[in-house]
Order: structure tokens, then sequence, then C-alpha cells
């Protein structure tokens, strides 16, 4: 659980492509954008298309060549996803590049987190 707004709310799983969707806005939003701010966007986008496709996160896991408990951490950001990883997902499903590569669009990536 978390505490937001001095109240406890459950970490909830995103399942829905407007709840992920919202999710890369608070990040593409902040202040400061970082690599691993890059890198929890894409996770996000893959389970965005991973859910628009109807694969489950084992489906995934075949097409990536790891485990499904390995898609879990690059979804929820635990782990970083290699753009090889993103490369095998796109050809695989006939997805363009641009799909996790627009991601920057225009923003710089900073080195750390500025307060």
């Amino acid at each position: 659980m978390r505490k937001e707004n001095g109240t406890f709310m459950r970490k909830t799983t995103l399942q829905k492509p407007h709840e992920i969707d919202q999710a890369i806005n608070v990040i593409y939003n902040k202040p400061y954008f970082t690599v691993d701010s890059l890198y929890r966007i894409w996770g996000l986008k893959l389970r965005k298309k991973r859910l628009e496709l109807n694969l489950t996160q084992t489906d995934t896991s075949k097409i990536l060549d790891v485990t499904f408990q390995q898609v879990q951490k690059y979804e929820n950001g635990a782990n970083k996803i290699s753009f090889d990883k993103i490369v095998m997902f796109c050809q695989k499903n006939g997805i363009g590049y641009d799909y996790f590569l627009n991601t920057l669009n225009g923003r710089t990536l900073t080195n750390k987190e500025e307060k």
C-alpha cells in the first residue's frame, strides 16, 4: 500500500488503455525526464500493446525469450526492458518501432531528478 494525501491507497494494476495513458502522462509531465522515466514508459507501453493484442504475460514472455515474471517486472518498472527486446516484440507483432521510440517526443533526458 502507498500513502497519498494522508490516505493509504492500494496499488492497482493498470488494465485499461486509458489508465495506462494516464500513468504515462504523469511520468511524462514531470519537470525532469530521466532514463528511468523512459524505461518506465516503455514498460507501460509494452503492457498497453500486450493488452490491445490480447496477449498474456506468458505469451509475451515467449516472444521476448524471458520468464513471465520478467515481463511483469518490465511492465511495473522494476526492471528495464532492453531495446533489443522491444525490437523482438515489435517484429513479432507487426508494430512500428516508433510506437516505443516516439516516447521522448522532443524531451531531453536529464541525469538526475531535479527538485
